[in-house]
């Protein structure tokens, strides 16, 4: 295979919706050697037949006979890739056509093992977009900087696939909604994370959005993750955690009442 070969996991259930636009901002990149490792997570809807339009050998298609969590269908979706490198994109967001191009100029230093940007947010009930980072990281991102003020979004990431090897790292399949926070800060852990300040990607804000929907669940599987690696963790980083959480419980616990008062 030629160098530079990206494996692109898009991970899908019932995407119909917005699917067309995700895949097409595949074929807009500019760097053309890639493969889609397309995981249909036992869709009932049009999800296969939209893929099936685009008509492109780089698209390889698997079907679950079962739905799967998040972080199992993409922990069986990256046992299916070939490439170099991995990257993720979800059906409903998308990629700007400069994306793997600009990160993959990046991994020419080889002492570089993961990368990602800055995004894009856009709300689709305001029609309105906004940058999420307005810090720009010159330097590497440390586990410190990761935990106090995490700003990894999966949609951004690439990294060489040998790394996960490397560190016997991969999702873990117990989380329905933090796999990729826990993999990444692992990462981080072990080695440099670079960041391009260019945002390279549009995460698409929606009432349909699986954290915002399961934000208890967030939360619960974060107090989790704290108790289970705290030995990975400085005593600033655990307060920093333990005060996160504590903002999550409050701005779930206003938004419940809230909910309550007006039904």
């Amino acid at each position: 295979m030629k160098k530079n070969f990206v494996s692109i996991i898009v991970n899908c259930h019932n995407g119909e919706t917005y699917l067309k636009n995700a895949l097409s901002s595949l074929i807009n990149q500019t760097h053309k050697n890639w493969e889609v490792v397309f995981w249909d997570n036992n869709s009932s809807d049009n999800s296969k037949k939209i893929f099936e339009k685009f008509n492109d050998k780089r698209f390889r298609y698997f079907f679950s006979k079962k739905k799967n969590t998040l972080y199992k269908a993409r922990k069986l979706a990256l046992s299916k890739t070939r490439g170099e490198f991995i990257s993720f994109l979800d059906v409903d967001d998308w990629w700007l056509p400069k994306k793997l191009e600009t990160q993959l100029i990046k991994f020419k230093n080889k002492s570089i093992d993961f990368l990602f940007s800055n995004v894009m947010i856009y709300d689709e009930k305001k029609n309105s977009k906004k940058i999420w980072i307005t810090k720009n990281f010159t330097k590497p991102i440390t586990l410190s900087t990761a935990i106090n003020d995490y700003k990894i979004s999966i949609l951004t990431t690439i990294f060489r696939k040998k790394l996960l090897k490397k560190l016997q790292l991969n999702f873990n399949v117990k989380y329905k909604i933090i796999g990729d926070f826990d993999l990444f800060i692992k990462i981080v852990n072990k080695v440099k994370a670079f960041y391009i300040h260019k945002p390279l990607a549009v995460y698409r804000m929606h009432e349909n959005n699986f954290s915002k929907k399961n934000s208890y669940t967030w939360i619960k599987e974060l107090e989790h993750w704290l108790n289970v690696n705290k030995e990975i963790l400085s005593p600033e980083n655990t307060r920093n955690m333990k005060k996160k959480i504590l903002r999550l419980k409050i701005i779930f616990f206003c938004k419940s009442i809230k909910s309550y008062f007006f039904l």
